[in-house]
């Protein structure tokens, strides 16, 4: 045990007296029977599958599904309904999320045409936990807040219990736990599911909540959370809650310095996944173990564990976590060149996981924007079509018969005012909806920002601890590259155009803040601009401010090593209408007569040249009189017009 952790001999105490608790108790939990009553009603063996999917008993629910599907054609709409939610849930549990999915949404359908509003929430929660679970957060977050409403309309204080818990995971998930945004819905869950007699998210809420009071440096109210959830939680026969109590009292003896008992507890929820065979389970059990041996200094096991992690089936979501815990250990034993190829692969599958599906995310957004804004359009020619026909007609009437034309113009004059009425609602609906698009999609970008902010963070926290020079290079230069992606973002939710940057502003501000990181005090490095008025779309400008990082953080690293004084031009021109050309030099020695961009081994200068082909163009090196990098690109329109 690490005798540096300031905690007071109470909470140490406690802390082992929980441990001896739930080591006892939860060994009593053991396999499951399972005795199916073929006589029993629908009613009651949905009931039991609910049942058996919380407690963990899954082996016995394939036996009452194989019943239920024998007798489905007798039964009633709000009876089959149900099934469908069981059989979600039974897939939920065993981690088979696809499917899982695919029977909430046919539940939601139904719980729809039937009016059923408890039963819909059901499936909304299914939906959200299956979305949590690989990683698409903000979907979760509105499917759970979707199934909290509906939970309230409905009464049920059982469900909204469990709904408000749903909204913690996702906020916790959300937000991260140091911004204690779960926390209320937390303490809302713990109450309703205390007065309704839940005791499983009576535990899980409070066991969450205590393991998050401990990461955030609260132990006296997190160690009464877990002490409180332990003895709610071994009130049952639930696997599920072995797991979690193993998994969270596990976390508070590691972070307490125990790691023996840490590890104990850790290897016993290793073989509750395994017995309940849950692919992700098993594999956070693999990384805690890995990260106990690791604190032990027992690295041969610590790397065995961290490999276990990594081989798991139908789990790749958490690949860029198991990188980076081996880079740790690694640094631990020394192999800095291991560590450091860690730390590359976790921060490159870090920003390819993360960027995707934020892209995805502002994709969706900007298409619906798009078609606001095709809609708005279309009432406008509507309104202008409907004036120029009434106008029309009301000057051939007049010429037929001026007398039957002055009784029809006021009929006629009506219909006008109550057309353009209907009209001038439309366009202020429409418009009111596209202020929502923008503001929505300034928030997404404000959002992308933020999260790369937490990234660069967490990499300059992940470099104080650093002692190893070329990890500590390899983490500068991958928190520079998001840095210039959230740059890019930054600049279009500040400005009101959403769709494009101006490239001379935000080249400018990249310059300011690599020049802040790269340059020595003692140098004094001029850096000319020239560059047309120019926008770029997101499409392109994200790929191009990776491109001038490269080249700019090599000039800063190589170019100016022993010199007080310096240049960089940076000159862009247009040749065409959406045709590019960057001509990049600077006062350094330049590249060795042989070099070959498309051969070099550089990362930085291999990131140079597939990012030039990725916005439609090609990058080259020439040597002369003055050396420079060449970058030719287009737009975003210009290239798939080009395609």
């Amino acid at each position: 045990m690490s005798q540096s952790n300031p905690l007071s001999q109470d909470i140490r105490s406690r802390l082992l007296t929980v441990y001896k608790t739930a080591k006892a108790d939860f060994n009593a939990i053991g396999a499951f029977s399972c005795e199916v009553n073929e006589k029993r009603s629908t009613g009651e063996l949905v009931s039991f599958a609910r049942h058996n999917d919380e407690v963990g008993n899954w082996q016995c629910n394939e036996k009452i599904f194989s019943l239920l599907s024998e007798n489905s054609r007798h039964l009633s709409s709000i009876e089959k309904l149900r099934i469908l939610l069981a059989r979600a849930d039974f897939m939920n549990a065993r981690q088979l999320f696809d499917s899982s999915k695919s029977l909430a949404i046919r539940a939601i359908r139904e719980a729809d045409n039937g009016g059923y509003m408890a039963e819909k929430a059901e499936a909304l929660l299914i939906f959200s936990t299956c979305e949590l679970k690989t990683r698409n957060i903000s979907s979760a977050y509105s499917y759970s807040d979707s199934a909290l409403q509906l939970s309230r309309l409905s009464g049920d204080k059982r469900l909204e219990g469990k709904a408000l818990l749903q909204m913690a995971f996702s906020a916790r998930r959300h937000f991260t736990s140091a911004a204690k945004r779960a926390f209320p819905y937390y303490v809302e869950a713990a109450a309703l599911a205390e007065s309704t007699g839940d005791s499983l998210t009576l535990f899980t809420a409070d066991i969450f909540r205590g393991a998050d009071l401990i990461e955030l440096g609260n132990w006296e109210e997190g160690t009464t959370k877990i002490e409180k959830a332990i003895s709610t939680g071994l009130t049952g026969k639930n696997l599920f809650s072995a797991y979690t109590g193993y998994a969270c009292l596990g976390y508070a003896l590691d972070q307490a310095g125990y790691y023996k008992e840490s590890l104990d507890l850790y290897q016993k929820g290793m073989a509750v996944s395994q017995q309940l065979q849950l692919p992700y389970s098993m594999e956070n059990s693999y990384s805690f173990v890995a990260g106990v041996f690791r604190e032990l200094q027992q690295y041969d096991s610590a790397i065995y564990y961290a490999n276990l992690a990594t081989t798991v089936p139908g789990v790749d979501s958490v690949w860029a976590n198991n990188a980076l815990l081996k880079a740790s250990i690694y640094n631990d034993m020394g192999d800095y060149r291991s560590a450091s190829e860690m730390y590359s692969r976790a921060l490159d599958w870090a920003s390819e996981d993360f960027l995707y599906r934020n892209e995805e995310q502002l994709s969706t957004s900007e298409a619906a924007l798009n078609t606001k804004e095709k809609e708005l359009e279309v009432g406008r020619q509507k309104k202008k079509s409907i004036q120029l026909e009434w106008v029309a007609g009301g000057i051939g009437i007049l010429l037929l018969l001026f007398l039957w034309a002055l009784i029809f113009q006021r009929s006629t004059g009506r219909k006008i005012i109550q057309k353009k009425a209907v009209i001038e609602k439309q366009r202020a609906e429409l418009q009111s909806s596209l202020y929502e698009k923008e503001i929505l999609l300034k928030e997404i970008h404000h959002r992308v920002k933020n999260n790369l902010t937490v990234v660069s963070s967490l990499l300059e926290l992940q470099l104080a601890g650093m002692d190893n020079e070329k990890a500590r290079n390899a983490l500068t230069e991958g928190r520079n590259r998001i840095s210039a992606i959230s740059l890019v973002h930054e600049r279009l939710y500040r400005y009101e155009n959403l769709s494009s940057i101006d490239l001379s502003g935000f080249t400018n501000d990249l310059i300011r803040d690599i020049s802040c990181v790269l340059q020595k005090p003692s140098q004094k490095i001029n850096t000319t601009l020239v560059f047309p008025e120019t926008r770029l779309d997101i499409d392109t400008a994200v790929p191009f401010g990776l491109i001038l990082n490269e080249l700019l953080t090599n000039s800063f690293k190589y170019a100016f090593q022993n010199d007080t004084e310096g240049f960089i031009r940076l000159e862009l021109q247009a040749p065409s209408t959406g045709n590019y050309i960057l001509f990049y030099s600077d006062s350094g020695p330049g590249m060795p007569g042989d070099f070959d961009l498309k051969k070099s081994k550089s990362l930085g200068l291999r990131l140079i040249y597939r990012l030039s082909s990725q916005i439609g163009g090609y990058a080259e090196y020439r040597t002369g009189e003055k050396n420079m990098f060449i970058i030719y690109f287009k737009d975003a329109v210009t290239k798939n017009q080009g395609s």
